[in-house]
């Protein structure tokens, strides 16, 4: 009967795993015992490990590892005798190696053992005091030195290797659950009766703080704790604050000069903790929460009653900074994108309506005169170099009363080369009108014939047509202030649109000084009439 095991996944030694291999013999020998009691009268075990034997017959203390399988080996195989077995006829490594099935068929030792196996004159002999064993005791006290640096590296191995802290963002939460953790260790060791099922109490929650507080200082003040009871070669960091460790091997911090104060000894003696590090996040987090998303002064205030954090204002402001709750209340707006330069239409010298942009405003109600409402609209055509404007009154938004309205335009001002206008898919309400009289094949066969060519903004970009939408607004407000809610007659509205036209035309475009010897402003007027 033969039986292998896989290697643990953690990375040990190999004569630890040879000594694994010795107990998994000597389990396999007890099991074949048992079963078949008066079947054998004398048991050998055989090893190819010389460091293996050493360890079975010293007398030398060893890590606990080594005396732990050690015990269970001599428990198990009682008196029998472990000897010594060459490695190139050791059967043992058939499995451990691996071999193909037409070489297992042909295997002599895998079937009958070594040739010297019957014979006990021809067993190999081996002496437990030469070079090997000197290698073993070598090896053992490396093992030995192994355990001794893990004892005194303890402070770095704690609740951090348990407990994953970068996946809580809530000091709360982890705080509890690492409770929950330790009570489930304790629970562990008690028996049915001591253990506890209820909720977690206040003091369970606060060993869990200490552990993370313990754990955190260790891993990045583990000079400074070493040193403070050495007075002569004391940290400067331990020195400006005076730190000793608390009854909960915890680092504090006495250089307050407050010890006489009537406040907390918390506010006496601060926690030392790091300013870079997860559980300061977290704790600035808290307190931040706590104080309802104050400013920086205050979380500043109420830390510092219970924690002494090195370059703490810094630490709070980046955090604070990324807080989105206070974001969404106290942010700025989204700026802006940075202006792009004009047009060349915009800015090239040319005559006034040359490149002209079009617009319909919103729907208005007027009165005929048998009293009944309809409605009108108004379409305003202005200069994109002067800024002039003008205003045509129209009764729909059909393409005959487009087309003669924009007749009107061009008889009384000059004929534009560049006509612009909104698009179709970025406006409600008349722009869908307006993108089908400037697309329709009527309308577009009359323009041609003026020798004017017509260009739309891009889709979904209002911000393109803003010089026209700066004179409908001024249209719109001006009609605002004279007609208020009045709903007038054709006549009166067109006469009033008449001198907002004038009014519009006549607005200075240049700054207007308050020095005499300073030249007229010029208007969009000055341009039209030379």
């Amino acid at each position: 009967m033969a039986k292998n095991r896989v290697a643990p996944i953690k990375t040990i030694t190999l004569p630890k795993l040879e000594l694994m291999g010795a107990v998994i013999g000597a389990r396999l020998a007890d099991h074949i015992c048992k079963n078949f009691p008066e079947t054998f009268s004398e048991i050998q075990f055989w090893s190819d490990s010389q460091i293996v034997l050493s360890w079975l017959s010293s007398v030398k203390p060893q890590i606990q590892f080594i005396k732990n399988r050690i015990e269970e080996i001599k428990s198990l195989c009682g008196d029998n005798v472990w000897r010594y077995c060459p490695t190139k006829d050791n059967p043992a490594d058939q499995l451990t190696r691996g071999i193909t099935s037409e070489e297992l068929q042909q295997n002599e030792i895998w079937f009958s053992g070594p040739k010297w196996l019957n014979s006990k004159e021809d067993w190999p002999t081996w002496n437990g005091n030469n070079v090997t064993s000197s290698v073993c005791t070598t090896m053992s006290e490396n093992d030995d030195k192994i355990e001794s640096m893990e004892k005194n590296q303890n402070v770095c191995i704690g609740i951090g290797e348990i407990i994953d802290i970068e996946r809580y963002n809530s000091y709360r939460k982890l705080t509890r659950i690492t409770a929950y953790v330790m009570r489930f260790a304790t629970n562990c060791r008690a028996t049915e009766t001591e253990r506890k099922k209820d909720l977690l109490r206040s003091d369970e929650i606060e060993n869990a703080k200490f552990l993370w507080i313990r754990y955190t200082q260790g891993k990045i003040f583990s000079d400074e704790i070493n040193c403070i009871d050495n007075s002569t070669k004391r940290k400067t960091l331990v020195r400006q604050l005076k730190l000793f460790l608390d009854e909960k091997q915890c680092s504090r911090c006495g250089g307050r000069r407050i010890d006489n104060a009537t406040v907390g000894e918390t506010v006496k003696f601060p926690y030392l903790l790091p300013a870079k590090d997860r559980l300061t996040h977290l704790i600035v987090l808290e307190a931040h929460e706590n104080t309802l998303h104050s400013g920086i002064n205050i979380t500043l205030a109420y830390i510092q009653q219970t924690f002494w954090i090195p370059k703490l204002r810094q630490c709070v402001k980046s955090i604070l900074m990324k807080c989105v709750t206070c974001r969404k209340v106290i942010g700025k707006s989204y700026p802006a994108p940075e202006i792009p330069p004009l047009p060349k239409e915009r800015v090239q010298d040319a005559t006034p309506f040359s490149v002209t942009g079009v617009d319909f405003t919103g729907a208005l109600t007027t009165r005929n005169r048998h009293n009944e409402e309809s409605k009108v609209y108004i379409c305003l055509f202005t200069c994109a170099v002067t800024r002039a404007v003008h205003l045509e009154l129209v009764y729909d938004l059909s393409e005959e009363s487009f087309l003669l309205c924009f007749r009107r335009f061009v008889s009384r001002r000059p004929v534009p080369k560049i006509m612009m206008s909104d698009n179709a898919l970025t406006f409600k309400a008349a722009s869908n009108e307006i993108s089908r009289l400037c697309n329709s094949r009527k309308v577009n066969e009359n323009i041609q014939n003026y020798g004017i060519e017509w260009k739309f903004i891009p889709n979904r970009a209002p911000w393109f047509g803003g010089m026209w939408e700066r004179m409908i607004g001024l249209t719109k407000t001006s009609l605002k202030k004279v007609l208020g809610r009045t709903h007038v007659n054709d006549e009166t509205l067109r006469t009033v649109l008449t001198e907002i036209e004038a009014t519009l035309n006549d607005r200075p475009v240049t700054y207007i000084s308050t020095d005499i010897r300073d030249p007229e402003p010029l208007t969009p007027s000055h341009l039209i009439h030379g």
